[in-house]
């Protein structure tokens, strides 16, 4: 295959055990590391006839599938850079991403991708779009691949690719009003799959549940990690991911060895799936990350599935896990105030950053900084946001802000302090406010907006619009969902709504924040 590090596991196994079963489908249908690797050969190949060149992007708009991770890997092959959407999210907001990132294709399927070609379209944007018909088991990309025409080579791709060159950009929300897109580069992948590898061990008689979805960070432990041990991948699609009983179910049922989700999602499972009444079967790990697990939940979850580690990790997705904590079977869920994020993964750099400058002391909250390789590139097309987040140090070592607040105890164990911002994370996804915000300002009947969240007494993060209007009539609730559907992801859509006359304001004129986090406007 190509001279992509990120193949060349994909590329031995196809040698070596060619029949062995990489993805699994939930109807049950196999494909093998012989024929994906087959499959990314040709989608190269015919991605390099269409003109795409090493560094191009190419969107990838499908649900997860067979063709979704052949489309990934034939664009990894062909030198190119794949950049993952959200399928289900509005056509507008998809087409900006590949418009931003100036893709040179886009291959998708389904009705939402005849949406998202007429939305290109309209945008005239000049990118090739690649509908695929019969999208699952690879049938799709198939069909795709015979209609283009271009033969079969055999062809192994150009030179290989550096390490600092981008494998994938991930596009998360943005403070001005849109997404930015996260470059990640070929090595952050490759540090992150290593430590991994070093870390929880899997083998190729594991089954991973690929859980996320592909344009979430999480994603890359799914694929790259069972790639390079050797493993399968059980292919969760959208029909089962929203039901939590069957979910539980697959974990029993379906030989699954290792899990990664949210914690969201664990609490699901905990309050609609029936976990506790379940058998864990084969599951011998689980992850999580990308918010914060409330401790009465995670002792209901260790106590009904008392096998399998549980490990928390931490890491925003320019920098992918960094920091990690293996919870002990003896952990006092009584005395400790909340779940560590831990220690530094293996070639991990963290600082505690005091408010003065310098570094914090023991219980002192300070910004978490990273030094790590599995660290971004920068932020596509934003060097202002890029000059920002990565900073030089005296010793030419890069490191990211995070933003987040965090403290070290006295053993040197992190623990986590919340935002200094206005970002939050709900569901595992990274939010800017202000991009929720901007999308509401252009709603012909409302003046003013502005976004304020709580915690309710689930421990859920609630998402509450509070809105000024234009005129005396008042939209609907569902009016308002409605229009944020058509120009948010579901994941970002606000759970309540308020209607105010005028805004409270702090002495210096500025909108009260704190107040309005105070207030409970139902719904």
């Amino acid at each position: 295959m190509s001279g992509n590090a990120l193949l060349v596991a994909l590329a031995e196994h196809a040698r070596s055990s060619p029949d062995a079963v990489f993805l699994v489908e939930m109807d049950g249908r196999t494909t093998t590391y012989g024929a994906l690797a087959s499959l990314a050969t040709r989608i190269a190949e015919t991605l390099r006839e269409f003109g795409v060149r090493p560094g191009d992007r190419v969107g990838v708009h499908l649900r997860k599938s067979v063709d979704a991770v052949a489309a990934i890997c034939g664009i990894l092959h062909a030198e190119g850079i794949y950049v993952p959407l959200d399928a289900a999210a509005p056509a507008a907001r998809s087409a900006s991403i590949l418009v931003d990132c100036g893709a040179r294709a886009v291959l998708t399927g389904g009705p939402s991708g005849e949406v998202l070609r007429q939305e290109l379209a309209a945008l005239d944007a000049a990118m090739q779009v690649h509908l695929l018909t019969g999208v699952g088991g690879g049938a799709g990309i198939q069909e795709w691949l015979v209609q283009s025409g271009v033969p079969v080579t055999g062809t192994q791709g150009g030179h290989p690719t550096s390490p600092d060159s981008a494998a994938c950009i991930l596009y998360t929300s943005g403070s001005t009003g849109g997404p930015k897109g996260v470059v990640i580069p070929v090595r952050a992948v490759e540090s992150f799959v290593q430590w991994a590898i070093a870390s929880f061990a899997p083998n190729p008689c594991d089954r991973v549940a690929s859980h996320a979805p592909f344009h979430f960070d999480l994603s890359i432990f799914d694929l790259f990690v069972p790639m390079r041990a050797g493993a399968s991948v059980l292919l969760l699609d959208d029909s089962v991911v929203a039901n939590p009983r069957l979910l539980v179910e697959c974990i029993a049922s379906r030989g699954i060895t290792i899990w990664y989700s949210t914690p969201t999602t664990l609490r699901m499972l905990l309050d609609h799936g029936r976990l506790e009444e379940t058998p864990s079967g084969a599951l011998r790990l689980v992850l999580f990350a990308g918010e914060v697990f409330p401790l009465p939940q995670l002792r209901r979850l260790t106590r009904a599935w008392p096998a399998p580690r549980y490990c928390n990790l931490y890491g925003p997705t320019e920098t992918n896990v960094v920091t990690w904590f293996e919870v002990p079977p003896d952990f006092d869920f009584d005395r400790e105030p909340s779940l560590p994020i831990g220690e530094p993964c293996a070639g991990v750099i963290v600082m505690v950053e005091a408010d003065c400058g310098g570094m914090a002391g023991a219980g002192e909250v300070g910004e978490l900084l990273i030094c790590s390789p599995t660290t971004m590139t920068g932020y596509w097309n934003r060097p202002d946001l890029t000059a920002r987040a990565l900073q030089k140090d005296s010793q030419e070592r890069l490191w990211y802000k995070t933003g987040d607040l965090a403290s070290r105890d006295e053993r040197g164990v992190l623990h986590f302090h919340g935002r200094r911002d206005r970002m939050i994370k709900r569901r595992g996804y990274r939010i800017e406010l202000a991009e929720i915000e901007a999308a509401l300002s252009h709603h012909p009947q409302l003046g003013a907006v502005v976004t304020s969240t709580r915690v309710d007494s689930r421990g859920q993060t609630v998402i509450v619009a509070h809105v000024t209007l234009r005129g005396a009539e008042r939209p609907s609730v569902v009016d308002l969902k409605k229009y944020c559907s058509a120009h948010l992801p579901l994941w970002m859509i606000p759970d309540q709504f308020e209607v105010l006359h005028s805004f409270p304001m702090t002495s210096t004129g500025k909108v009260d924040l704190q107040s309005l986090g105070t207030r409970d406007p139902g719904s």
